[in-house]
């Protein structure tokens, strides 16, 4: 009998975890995209695939309305004729096949693993047991003095991308508009973050890109100096969040307000001044509510939570939140109205209140609507005109009808009534039922008897 050593033990253990996870992220996968996504699966068997993760067991069921189906080759014809190389097709097809990495495979093999959160906070507990202060490669971020994280930028050569915002420049140019690039400001602070020094370079990559840009006669506008007169260096990181590399929302206000100006005093573009300042918002505080994608890397382990703030504004505007509540009341509001409205009650209650009724608009001044009028009704591309008592008139749309009772059809020429058509010049002014309907846009002229 062959006596299996610990290290064979050993190993064997650790494939068939790997072998466990392996078969995870496609179970997982499959269960996402065929029990929750096609099926709206939301029992126990999907709980427990996602035991670990609450965000995989939602059923997106309104992500059809997020989703706005744009035809690009409509909306923006540029010229097909336009030669692609085979290496431009290459490289198309590698940034292709790099996306769906990222954004497919890459997710289901990290973030959407079996426990992913537990073994990255622990790993993160050990780090922080053994002082283990070594930036990963593979998360490039880094923890700053103050407790504010911050992603690392490898030192890069600009020159691809000073060509690259070149050739935009050169088209935006093309089609009769003005260029200007605008340096967002990054959250390792350029006069300060002593620290980061020879481990962030995204400072001197924007300063090296900013002087070719220059050369290259483009318009720039730092956004980074206005940031550093507004708050200094002591306020520099509070103007981001503290686990995400996004600025808070007052400092986005702030921001847009800068470049509004920019735009208005530089490039005489008409652009409305008003509401960048926090007093025309409500602030609705969240606590201690939010983890950005930096803090997701380094886990609470090495943080904390972020405050978020989201600003409603106290002045009007055409945006709007739609609720299924709200929905609900304006459907049935709809439904009563709509029935109100067509019954005959209502002109009665509408004249009780108002001493009109709901046909008063621009009759009115010429139809006397309490007793009625007769009109005759000259009808387009026929010999005839109506003669009846007026009735109402019914909207629809841009192309409104016209009816009339007690009617009958009329030579145009002798006047004289026209035997072959309907007569019912005789009919009681009480009974309508016999009603002559047209539409406007079929009426030549209307004459009042």
């Amino acid at each position: 009998m062959k006596i299996i050593s610990f290290r064979e033990k050993a190993m064997l253990l650790c494939m068939l975890v790997l072998i466990f996870f392996f078969i995870s992220i496609f179970v997982r996968l499959g269960a996402k995209q065929i029990l929750i996504k096609r099926l709206h699966w939301d029992n126990a068997i999907t709980h427990t695939i996602f035991f670990d993760n609450k965000i995989l067991q939602r059923i997106e069921e309104n992500a059809k309305h997020r989703k706005v189906d744009v035809n690009w080759k409509e909306e923006y014809p540029f010229d097909d004729a336009e030669d692609v190389t085979i290496w431009q097709k290459g490289k198309a097809f590698e940034a292709k096949i790099r996306t769906i990495e990222d954004g497919k495979i890459g997710k289901w093999c990290t973030e959407h693993l079996v426990l992913y959160r537990w073994f990255v906070e622990a790993g993160r507990e050990v780090e922080q047991k053994i002082g283990w202060n070594v930036i990963n490669p593979a998360m490039q971020v880094a923890k700053m003095q103050d407790g504010y994280l911050t992603f690392v930028e490898n030192n890069k050569n600009q020159d691809e991308r000073i060509a690259a915002v070149n050739e935009f420049a050169d088209f935006v140019k093309s089609q009769n508009a003005e260029f200007l690039y605008i340096q967002s400001p990054g959250k390792t602070n350029p006069w300060g973050d002593s620290e980061m020094k020879g481990i962030d370079y995204s400072n001197e990559n924007a300063d090296r890109l900013l002087e070719g840009l220059k050369a290259k006669g483009i318009s720039v506008y730092d956004l980074r100096q206005d940031l550093y007169e507004h708050v200094g260096s002591a306020g520099w990181h509070q103007a981001f969040f503290r686990t995400d590399h996004h600025w808070k929302p007052d400092t986005a206000l702030w921001a847009a307000g800068r470049i509004v100006e920019k735009l208005a005093n530089d490039y005489g573009v008409d652009v409305n001044r008003e509401h960048f300042s926090l007093n025309d918002y409500y602030d609705d505080k969240y606590e201690k509510s939010f983890l950005g994608s930096q803090g997701k890397k380094l886990t609470l382990v090495n943080t904390e939570l972020d405050d978020f703030d989201i600003y409603y504004p106290k002045f009007k505007t055409n945006v709007y939140i739609r609720s299924v509540i709200s929905i609900i009341i304006g459907l049935v509001l709809s439904i009563i109205f709509g029935i109100c409205y067509h019954t005959k009650r209502l002109g009665k209650i509408m004249k009780f209140i108002s001493g009109k009724t709901q046909y008063r608009r621009i009759w009115r001044d010429v139809i006397d609507l309490d007793n009625g009028s007769n009109l005759k009704i000259y009808v387009k591309d026929d010999n005839y005109y109506v003669y009846g008592h007026f009735r109402n008139v019914e909207e629809h749309e841009d192309d409104p009808y016209i009816a009339v009772f007690g009617y009958g059809k009329f030579d145009k020429v002798t006047n004289k009534l026209l035997e072959y058509e309907p007569n019912h010049m005789d009919d009681d002014i009480k009974n309508d039922r016999n009603i002559y309907m047209i539409r406007m846009s079929n009426v030549d002229h209307i004459e009042i008897a």
